[in-house]
C-alpha cells in the first residue's frame, strides 16, 4: 500500500502516550497495537497538524474507505470515528448495541444526512468493519462480507479548516465507545476494503470509476468538437491555397533566385536557370573558331570562349598571345608583336643540371617542379597533371575533353560526360573506325577515331572519321541509325558533300583504298549496334 494513500489514525494520535481512559491491550493480531477505551471521561482527538493532514487528503476526494477492527461491549453504544467542526459532523461512524445498528452520518449541500444499517456489533466479539464511499455509491463490509450496498447523496469532502478528528467518541462529552479498537485507517483509493480483506476480488468498476469514465468521454467529445472545427478551418484554408500559385525558389551560394530566373556562373562559364525549385545549368555554347592564318585561338581573362588573337613567329617557332620566349631578354607575344618584358626570376634551390625552362616561360625552375601548385584552375570535371616543362588539364575518368586533347592550364577546356558501355552498345570517347569489306559484311564500330570538337549547351560536338575500302568512287553505304540531322558529311579535303541524319548515313568513299570521309555527329552513342548488312 502506498503510504501517501492512507493515514493510520492510532499512530497519528500517538495513543501509546495517552494515559487517561485508554490502555494498550492484546488485539486480534500482533502486527499492530490495540487499545481498550474505558468507560470514563476522556479526550482522544488529533493534534491540529494531524487534523489538517486529514483535511487535505480528503479534499476533492470522491473515493475513500474507513477501516477498523473492534470488539465492543454488549448493550453499549459509541462513536468509532468522528470528523466534525463544532456542531457539524462531516463523517461519523457509530455502533449502537441498544438498537443493533450501525449509523453513518455525513453532510450533503450543508445538511446532515444519516444512513442506518441494522447489524449487531456490540457482542464482545472481534469484528472487521470497512465503509467504502465512491461518489454516491456506498459499500459496508463486516468481517470481509458485503453487508450493505446503497446509493446515497455524495458526501461533502471539502472540510472547513479547524475541523477536528475524534477517536472513540463524538466530542468531549458524548458518544464514548466502550471496547477495544485496532487498525483504524482511512484509505484514499478505490476499493480500499481490499487492504483489510485481500481475498476480496475487485469484480466491477466503482461508481467513481464510472464517473471518471463519463467525464473522460465528455472531455473527448469536447476535444473532438474542437478538432472538427480546426479541421474544417484547415480545409477551408487549403481550398483557398489550391487557387494560389506558390512559387518555388532556388538558393545558390546564399542568393535566392525566383522561378525562371537566369544567371551566369562565372567560375564554370555556365548559364543557370531556376526551374520549379531546381537549378539547371548548361555550359555556354562556344562556336568553332575560324581564325585567319596569322592568328591563333586563345583564352582571354574573364571570357569563357576562346577568341582569335594575332600570333607571333620567332625563329620558326609560333607563339600565341601571352606566351613568352627567352632570347637575350624575355619577350612576350602581344597583339602579334614580341614585346620585351622585365621579369625577376627567383633563385633556384637545385644544381644547374636540374635547371629546366618551362614552355613559354622566361624563368627556369627545378626539375620535378609542381606546376599544378601555382594556383591555376582546371575546368569542370578535369584535373591538373604535371609534365616535365608544363602542366595540362586532363579529363577525369568517364569524361572526354570538349577539345579532344589535353590542354594547357590557361585553356581550361570543359569536359563532357559520356554514357557507360554495356554488352550491346559501344560507348567510347576513343576514336571509331568503319570497316567495310567485300561480300556479306559485318559492319561494326571499333575504337579508332572519335574526337570531340567543341562544347555546346546540350553536349559535345564530336569529330568522327576513319578509313575504309570501297568498290568505287561514290559508293553509298546503308544507314542503320535513323534520326534527326546530326552532322555534316565532309570529304577528306574538308568540303561538305552532304548532311547526314546519322553519323555514317550516306557516307561516301571517293575511291577504293582511299581514306574514309569525315563527319560531325553529336556526342550521343545510343543506338549504335553491331549490324549485319548485305553486300553493296
Amino acid at each position: 500500500m502506498d503510504p501517501d494513500l492512507e493515514i493510520d489514525i492510532i499512530t497519528e494520535l500517538d495513543l501509546v502516550n495517552t494515559t487517561i481512559g485508554v490502555t494498550q491491550v492484546s488485539g486480534l493480531h500482533n502486527a499492530s497495537k490495540a487499545f481498550l477505551f474505558q468507560d470514563v471521561e476522556r479526550e482522544i482527538h488529533a493534534a491540529p497538524d494531524v487534523s489538517e493532514k486529514l483535511i487535505q487528503l480528503l479534499r476533492n476526494k470522491s473515493e475513500f474507505t474507513f477501516l477498523a477492527i473492534l470488539k465492543q461491549r454488549a448493550l453499549t453504544s459509541g462513536v468509532i470515528l468522528s470528523i466534525r467542526e463544532q456542531e457539524h459532523s462531516y463523517f461519523e461512524l457509530e455502533s449502537s448495541g441498544l438498537r443493533d445498528e450501525i449509523r453513518y452520518q455525513y453532510r450533503f449541500n450543508g445538511k446532515s444526512r444519516t444512513e442506518v444499517f441494522p447489524y449487531r456489533m456490540a457482542d464482545w466479539q472481534w469484528h472487521k468493519i470497512a465503509l467504502s464511499l465512491s461518489a454516491s455509491h456506498l459499500l459496508l463490509h463486516v468481517d470481509c462480507n458485503r453487508i450493505y450496498e446503497r446509493v446515497i447523496d455524495p458526501p461533502e469532502t471539502n472540510l472547513t479548516p479547524g475541523s477536528n478528528l475524534w477517536l472513540g467518541q463524538r466530542n468531549r462529552k458524548h458518544g464514548f465507545f466502550k471496547g477495544i479498537i485496532q487498525d483504524v485507517k482511512v484509505i484514499f483509493m478505490p476499493n480500499g476494503y481490499i487492504a483489510q480483506c485481500p481475498n476480496l476480488n475487485r469484480t466491477c468498476p466503482t461508481c467513481s470509476d464510472f464517473l471518471s469514465l463519463v467525464q473522460g468521454i465528455m472531455d473527448l467529445q469536447e476535444l473532438l468538437a474542437k478538432m472538427t472545427a480546426k479541421l474544417n478551418y484547415a480545409e477551408t484554408r487549403l481550398s483557398q491555397l489550391e487557387n494560389c500559385h506558390c512559387e518555388k525558389t532556388c538558393q545558390v551560394n546564399g542568393v535566392i533566385y525566383l522561378d525562371k530566373d537566369s544567371w551566369v556562373e562565372d567560375d564554370h562559364c555556365r548559364n543557370c536557370t531556376c526551374k520549379s525549385g531546381v537549378v539547371e545549368c548548361r555550359r555556354m555554347s562556344c562556336p568553332p573558331l575560324n581564325c585567319s592564318p596569322d592568328a591563333l585561338p586563345v583564352h582571354v581573362a574573364d571570357q569563357c570562349c576562346r577568341v582569335c588573337r594575332p600570333k607571333c613567329i620567332y625563329g620558326g617557332k609560333v607563339l600565341a598571345e601571352g606566351q613568352r620566349i627567352l632570347t637575350k631578354t624575355c619577350r612576350e607575344c602581344r597583339n602579334g608583336v614580341l614585346v620585351k618584358v622585365t621579369e625577376t626570376c627567383p633563385p633556384l634551390n637545385c644544381s644547374e643540371k636540374d635547371h629546366i625552362l618551362p614552355e613559354n616561360q622566361c624563368c627556369g625552375v627545378c626539375r620535378g617542379h609542381n606546376f599544378c601548385a601555382e594556383g591555376h584552375r582546371c575546368g569542370e570535371n578535369s584535373e591538373c597533371k604535371n609534365w616535365n616543362t608544363k602542366a595540362t588539364c586532363e579529363c577525369k575518368n568517364g569524361y572526354v575533353s570538349a577539345q579532344g586533347d589535353s590542354v594547357t592550364m590557361e585553356q581550361s577546356i570543359p569536359c563532357c560526360s559520356l554514357p557507360a558501355p554495356d554488352s550491346k552498345r559501344l560507348h567510347s570517347p576513343k576514336p571509331t573506325r568503319l570497316i567495310v569489306a567485300k561480300g556479306p559484311v559485318l559492319q561494326k564500330l571499333v575504337q579508332s577515331f572519335f574526337k570531340p570538337s567543341y562544347s555546346t549547351g546540350f553536349g559535345c560536338i564530336l569529330t568522327c572519321g576513319g578509313s575504309g575500302r570501297g568498290e568505287g568512287d561514290g559508293a553509298a553505304r546503308r544507314s542503320w541509325w535513323p534520326g534527326k540531322e546530326l552532322g555534316r558529311i565532309l570529304s577528306p579535303d574538308m568540303h561538305e558533300r552532304s548532311r547526314s541524319r546519322s553519323p555514317f548515313a550516306g557516307a561516301l568513299f571517293p575511291a577504293a583504298g582511299s581514306s574514309a570521309l569525315l563527319c560531325l555527329p553529336q556526342c550521343s552513342f545510343d543506338h549504335i549496334f553491331w549490324q549485319q548488312i548485305p553486300q553493296l
